[in-house]
């Protein structure tokens, strides 16, 4: 009798991948197995460990296995540790901004050379459990020195890997997932708002030195941007007619849409930066330099320009202007802080910060408008009814 299959073999792509390659009742089948994602220590390596996975493929076949009705099995049990977390990482990057996939990325670092030196580099990930991957994290932290914030942070995107884990059914739960979190000290002066004297200074400061860098302030104070979504607006999504400024989802941290208001202090703002005099494609906070390595300079940066500024621009500027200069312990972020504390102060309501900031809950807009408490005491005090 005829087998259903053919005899599987190992391929090799003109792009370089490899896969398992045959037929089942005269259907083209191929199996990966996730091993091109592993970074192997040659050639040799991988084609072994192809090869294994061919002659599983082909145990299976024999054994009965349909692969258009089932999953591989053994693939959730081939993977090792390390093998899983490279895996995990390479499939998570589609869905991932390239800043927060280096996080990501540093942060997976980070845990499997801990985990290496922990004596698990080639534990088998479906026998990882909670208490492994709290010896792993510890190591981390004391290797790199982490403060508990540092470690809850890493933590985060360690347990985010983990889950993707899931969802490509290496895992069948996640052994991060209930690692309670450590304990952080509230530095009350952490984004620390100017007072209304260092305010004036700031924009003296820039005024003489740097206009543009004080029209991102601007921005940042007005909508809550965030500084590196900031540096990827054009002029294209600004729409002076309908007052709005259109942030698409891929330049967001959230990966969704947001709509920010124009009001008028930053139309009269636009109007007085000629916005309307360039293209499209041109970013509202760019450069005109080609070369970056001429340095950053008023008449050349933070003006409607074809080459975008980099993250770090904003805050070296900062530093040198305000911190070194000034004297001024303030950090530039902290004027959405600022923004936010004047605008509750003024009367709009949390909700409408809350919308127009982009957060989920409350609760994190009040991380960033410090003065709630002292306007929900002031109304406590002043609204409060009789008996």
């Amino acid at each position: 009798m005829k087998q259903a299959f053919t005899t599987p073999k190992v391929v090799r792509s003109k792009k370089g991948d490899m896969y398992v390659y045959f037929r089942f009742y005269k259907k083209v089948k191929t199996i990966r197995g996730g091993l091109n994602y592993i970074t192997f220590k040659n050639e040799r390596e991988k084609a072994l460990a192809f090869e294994d996975l061919r002659k599983e493929v082909h145990r299976q076949l024999k054994s009965g296995w349909n692969p258009f009705e089932n999953d591989l099995s053994f693939q959730k049990n081939n993977f090792t540790l390390i093998e899983a977390l490279d895996f995990a990482l390479e499939k998570k990057k589609a869905n991932l901004k390239p800043r927060t996939y280096e996080s990501y990325f540093s942060s997976v670092k980070f845990f499997k050379e801990a985990a290496i030196k922990s004596g698990f580099e080639y534990m088998p990930v479906i026998d990882v459990k909670r208490v492994h991957v709290k010896k792993i994290m510890a190591k981390c932290a004391e290797i790199r020195k982490w403060s508990n914030k540092a470690y809850n942070k890493n933590m985060g995107y360690i347990k985010a890997v983990f889950s993707e884990m899931l969802e490509w059914d290496i895992l069948e739960n996640n052994p991060a997932h209930s690692i309670r979190k450590l304990k952080e000290m509230v530095n009350e002066n952490a984004n620390r708002t100017p007072t209304k004297e260092e305010n004036e200074k700031i924009k003296k400061q820039l005024t003489e030195k740097m206009p543009g860098l004080l029209n991102y302030l601007r921005f940042i104070y007005h909508t809550g941007i965030r500084p590196d979504e900031l540096f990827s607006v054009k002029i294209g999504m600004i729409e002076i007619d309908s007052l709005t400024i259109r942030i698409p989802a891929e330049i967001t941290k959230t990966l969704r849409d947001r709509i920010l208001p124009i009001n008028p202090y930053l139309f009269n703002l636009l109007l007085d930066m000629d916005i309307d005099k360039y293209p499209d494609d041109y970013y509202l906070f760019g450069s005109r330099r080609e070369h970056r390595n001429l340095g950053i300079k008023p008449e050349t940066d933070f003006l409607p320009a074809p080459y975008r500024l980099n993250r770090s621009s904003g805050c070296e500027q900062w530093k040198k202007l305000i911190k070194d200069a000034l004297g001024i312990d303030v950090n530039m972020y902290a004027y959405k802080h600022y923004g936010a504390d004047n605008k509750i102060l003024a009367g709009i309501d949390l909700d409408a910060l809350r919308e127009l900031y982009g957060h989920t809950s409350k609760m994190m807009t009040m991380r960033y408008a410090k003065k709630v408490k002292e306007v929900y005491r002031k109304q406590i005090i002043e609204q409060s009814p009789d008996m």
